[in-house]
């Protein structure tokens, strides 16, 4: 290694970028900074994220923009996990950065910025799971929503009902989670959110949410005082394009999925409890997505995971496919995109990789039988995995404004993105 070489450790980011802002670049530089860490590795959602919504941006744009800000390394996060509560999203994410090797801690954004109390939050729900979701079920037949219920059920906890009414505090509380569960060696850390919190649409400073840019976007207003300098050619060049979500097209989509009898959603992962006869018949009368979800919403099932289900029928998800997928874990490592540095770092810690490294899919196949045996249940998951990747793909590219004409399955001519190191600093 050279002297002005970086130390190949890396710090872990559990990531959607939907779109990269000036908040992810603050949450990197202070990650790297926090960890001591020379190399910042993302697992990130592909075309569907964990509140159920296509992404703003395909997975190759989103990749191209994290390399230009800073990460190092971008692997997918697969849909059956990046598309479901948080502790799936979690605990899938999780599983990601262990297996990746030489990533020694991770860095998330919490609006409380805290790492004990969250810690003491995480540790009394593992703790006491049974009891909480015993005492949450009592308040939800009370006709109170979920949050509220599960925020009652922790109320001899100090602070933890205000820790559990924010989204990434829960998502933090869910990756300590996961790294408890699973006896994890990486180190968590915290830094605070900064500027517009996660669901405001109006922007602080140079700081505007994901929600607040693609709000702005809807309205044709000018994103580029919230986008790193180096980022904003790779947005400015897929909206020139059309390589942009349409959110028009989801609606048409789903409806062609809830024309049909409530049957034929029976196999749906999550779809049940009378879900598929209320969404057929709300269905009939529905002018748009928000009027639909606002239409089945009952008091335990919050609108992100109304959205959540949307998604799975759109994608028809079966409840086969996605518990066998979430028991065995992901069965590989999808890289998205690597900067030079990122290279250097996969290169220096490849013997301690514990899935497989897919990069050129047109060999994944093989690459899979090789590492896991022609006779493996895992062998076969993770080709069905697969499968499902390019089927979220596919009807992804039926929602972007506009179509280049290419084979709809991306996942297989898609080239990896390769970038030279990026510079972290400034704008």
């Amino acid at each position: 290694m050279s002297y002005a070489e970086p130390q190949m450790n890396a710090v872990g980011l559990i990531t959607e970028y939907n779109p990269f802002h000036n908040g992810h670049r603050h949450h990197l530089q202070e990650s790297l900074k926090v960890s001591g860490a020379g190399v910042a590795v993302a697992v990130m959602s592909g075309h569907f994220l964990q509140r159920g919504m296509p992404a703003m941006l395909d997975k190759w744009v989103r990749t191209q923009m994290a390399l230009a800000g800073g990460v190092d390394v971008v692997f997918e996060l697969p849909v059956v996990w990046a598309c479901n509560s948080a502790p799936h999203f979690a605990a899938g994410a999780v599983a990601v950065l262990e297996a990746c090797g030489g990533v020694e801690s991770l860095c998330f954004g919490s609006e409380s910025g805290e790492l004990a109390s969250l810690q003491n939050c995480a540790a009394l729900l593992n703790t006491s799971a049974g009891r909480i979701a015993q005492e949450t079920g009592q308040a939800l037949r009370t006709g109170i929503s979920y949050p509220v219920a599960r925020a009652a059920a922790m109320e001899d906890v100090p602070g933890a009902a205000e820790l559990l009414a924010t989204p990434n505090n829960i998502l933090g509380i869910s990756y300590l989670q996961a790294l408890a569960a699973t006896g994890s060696s990486l180190r968590p850390l915290t830094i605070r959110r900064i500027g517009a919190g996660y669901h405001d649409c109006v922007p602080h400073g140079e700081i505007a949410s994901a929600t607040g840019i693609r709000h702005l976007h809807s309205r044709g207003e000018d994103l580029s005082p919230f986008i790193p300098r180096a980022v904003q050619p790779y947005l400015q060049a897929a909206l020139q394009t059309g390589k942009v979500l349409d959110s028009t097209r989801l609606f048409p989509l789903l409806m062609s999925r809830l024309s049909d009898e409530p049957d034929s959603l029976a196999d749906v992962y999550q779809v049940e409890d009378g879900i598929a006869d209320r969404l057929c018949q709300q269905a009939r009368s529905a002018h748009h997505l928000a009027e639909l979800i606002d239409s089945i919403k009952v008091r335990h099932l919050t609108v992100s995971r109304l959205q959540r289900i949307l998604a799975y029928i759109l994608l028809n998800l079966t409840t086969q496919e996605v518990e066998a997928q979430l028991a065995g874990g992901p069965p590989y490592l999808r890289l998205l995109g690597a900067t030079a540095r990122g290279e250097r770092f996969l290169a220096a810690t490849r013997k301690k990789r514990t899935l497989p490294l897919l990069a050129n899919l047109s060999r994944s196949g093989a690459q899979l039988k090789k590492f896991y045996g022609a006779e493996s249940p895992d062998y076969q998951r993770g080709l069905a995995l697969l499968r499902l990747e390019a089927r979220a793909t596919r009807l992804y590219t039926l929602l972007l404004a506009q179509w280049s004409g290419k084979d709809r399955n991306q996942d297989y001519y898609e080239a990896v993105c390769r970038m030279g190191d990026a510079g972290r600093g400034g704008s």
